[in-house]
């Protein structure tokens, strides 16, 4: 990360003619002409270096300059200033080989964009950050500060449409057109979306809720001066975005706003003050680079039918200016993909030896992703793609109705520890957090979230799934439950995880109360102890009566019962009685002591009595319950 700011503060521990380290770009004349580390803070520029302005300088933030190391400092300057050279060169529109191979065009739109509203004074040169993720991501604007010098403090609304466009690298960005065009785009979306004229002016309001007279009077301004100066700010922004809105070509309409429906649909579109509205149905955008129709757009002239699946992209073209772009997506449910994420497993063991003597040598390598396809017909994956923690653009691949498939971080060392019989499609890239993530399936065709929810490691969560060799495993995920409900969650029933494999007994369909093979154990308990209701001898081992020792010495009994894990359908409780006649469940006469993974498929549960051992009678039972 580096700022552009005046020079960086010499840390307290150095002496105070340590040299600033500093640098700058060579900007529009591609001519390098102020040296690095230059010590002329306040000083006058006569050069168009950028920063161009005489305060401003390229500082180093994160590292920051007085620590970088000399490596560190030259690749982050070579990038810098491979990024100005983009921006100035004659080609620098070209999406392949100009600013859009080094800077993120949005990002940087943004962060004009919000500066641009609010007028303000340090835009661009003061208080401003630049940043890289990663070697391959590309430059990002912002976050934006400093705005005390902005608002109603630069005077009207109404002028200056493009503030402070002609600044350091914004000079050369408003060249392209297709520049000028995303700075429009983001506007117009966010003023349909989120900062409509009453959302900007609660703004204001919120902010002033908290100085009350007497705080505002010891600062030395009048209270009713604040109220008018806050009425007038509320005003203020509302002209400034109805002012910026009439500076471009309006959006078209389109209706039914509703997205969803039954059998088919009759989409209308209109431009709102004149034009041709273009418009595409496959989610490509209508524009193509540089101002042109794109030869997949459409020109409407008359309502289209929709039946299927479909999104709707529409500009308005008046002359040469474009709107911003309308995007609808036309859908039946019925026709969505039914995916679940059956398997999580966020939080494997480290390498042993001999997966380490292959290169794994990270856990991490291990953590896999599992989907299932609840639906009633196959699923064309090639429109969805996983986003969150983790991103995955799926290959042009069918997955049948009911069948599973995985997305691993590293599929060699998934190979190395499961084998080769698993339906694995692909690598994500991020990683699945040790602490929670959040993980989304997104259709990309309708640009629609299937599925977004967040796990996490902690309780009511099943915490042997982090770092106790389980994974996560969805109950009963052909009935779509809630993925962000800890409650529809468990571990896996083996360590490791189960992928791709069926972790999930079918559910129970039989009469509950039956008792065929007369062992006093119903069918449906037998289900839940995985024990068969047509032999009497299977059953009863799967529950003990014991002690337990407390450190205190005192003794209680305890009733604990070993099932196999996967009738997810199933929930069971233990029941404690001193008289066979009034049962309760109550923590204050029975505690769960215990739930162990018995690493073979099965767990054991254990409770004890809230009585010690030498009240007597006690007696426990086990209810089952079809959930």
């Amino acid at each position: 990360m580096l700022n552009i700011d005046r020079m960086s503060a010499i840390p307290d521990d150095l002496p105070v003619d340590t040299i600033q380290p500093n640098f700058h770009a060579a900007g529009p004349n591609g001519i390098l002409q102020i040296p690095d580390d230059q010590q002329n803070s306040g000083g006058s520029q006569s050069v168009d270096d950028i920063s161009e302005y005489y305060h401003s300088y390229l500082n180093f933030h994160s590292p920051d300059g007085y620590s970088i190391l000399d490596d560190q400092r030259s690749i982050i300057q070579s990038k810098l200033r491979a990024m100005d050279a983009a921006v100035w060169s004659p080609n620098s529109s070209d999406p392949l080989i100009g600013y859009r191979a080094h800077l993120d065009p949005e990002s940087w739109a943004r962060a004009f964009t919000v500066h641009n509203f609010a007028k303000n004074q340090d835009a661009h040169v003061l208080s401003t950050y630049i940043y890289q993720e990663d070697p391959q991501s590309l430059i990002q604007m912002g976050p934006v500060w400093d705005f005390d010098r902005a608002y109603t403090w630069k005077g009207s609304a109404r002028s200056t449409p493009l503030w402070a466009a002609d600044r350091d690298w914004y000079d050369g960005l408003f060249d392209d057109s297709d520049f000028r065009q995303i700075h429009q785009d983001l506007w117009q979306k966010a003023r349909l979306e989120n900062i409509t004229d009453t959302a900007l002016q609660n703004l204001v309001d919120t902010a002033a809720t908290g100085p009350n007279a007497a705080q505002v009077s010891a600062s030395g301004l009048r209270f009713s001066t604040w109220r008018s100066r806050i009425s007038s700010l509320r005003t203020w922004v509302v002209d400034r975005a109805n002012y910026l809105d009439t500076r471009y070509e309006p959006l078209p309409s389109l209706s039914p706003e509703l997205e969803e429906f039954q059998n088919s649909i009759q989409v209308n579109m209109t431009p709102t003050a004149g034009g041709i509205v273009y418009f595409t149905t496959n989610g490509n955008d209508p524009r193509d680079h540089g101002g042109a129709a794109s030869p997949s757009a459409s020109i409407y002239s008359a309502p289209i039918t929709v039946n299927f699946r479909t999104r709707i992209m529409a500009r308005t073209k008046d002359g040469s200016r474009w709107s911003g772009p309308v995007e609808l997506n036309y859908f039946r449910t019925d026709d969505l993909p039914q995916l679940v994420v059956s398997e999580i497993h966020y939080h494997p063991l480290d390498p042993t030896p001999a997966e380490y003597a292959l290169g794994f040598e990270e856990a991490k390598d291990f953590e896999f992703l599992e989907l299932m396809n609840i639906g009633p017909s196959a699923i064309n994956l090639s429109t969805l793609a996983l986003d969150g923690g983790i991103t995955f653009t799926f290959p042009n691949i069918i997955l049948p109705a009911g069948n599973r498939i995985i997305v691993a971080d590293n599929l060699d060392a998934f190979t190395a520890r499961y084998g080769l019989d698993h339906p694995v499609t692909g690598e994500f890239s991020g990683s699945l957090g040790n602490s929670g993530d959040q993980i989304i399936i997104r259709d990309t065709l309708l640009n629609l979230e299937l599925l977004n929810f967040s796990y996490s490691d902690a309780s009511p969560w099943p915490t042997c799934a982090d770092g106790g060799n389980y994974s996560l495993v969805l109950k009963n995920p052909e009935t779509s439950p809630d993925h962000n409900e800890a409650a529809n969650w468990r571990c896996s029933s083996l360590p490791g995880g189960n992928p791709g494999d069926l972790d999930n007994r079918a559910p129970f369909t039989d009469i509950a109360n039956l008792d065929n093979d007369g062992d006093g154990l119903s069918a449906l308990l037998e289900h839940f102890l995985g024990t068969s209701d047509s032999n009497s001898s299977e059953g009863a081992s799967s529950y003990q009566l014991n002690t337990i020792n407390l450190p205190d010495g005192s003794i209680y009994p305890t009733f604990s019962i070993t099932y196999p894990i996967g009738a997810d359908d199933i929930t069971p409780d233990a029941f404690w009685s001193s008289d066979l006649q009034s049962w309760s469940n109550s923590p204050s006469e029975r505690i769960l002591v215990s739930e162990t993974q018995n690493g073979d498929g099965s767990i054991t549960a254990t409770w004890r009595s809230n009585s010690e051992g030498n009240i007597s009678p006690q007696f426990f039972r086990l209810q089952v319950t079809k959930n």
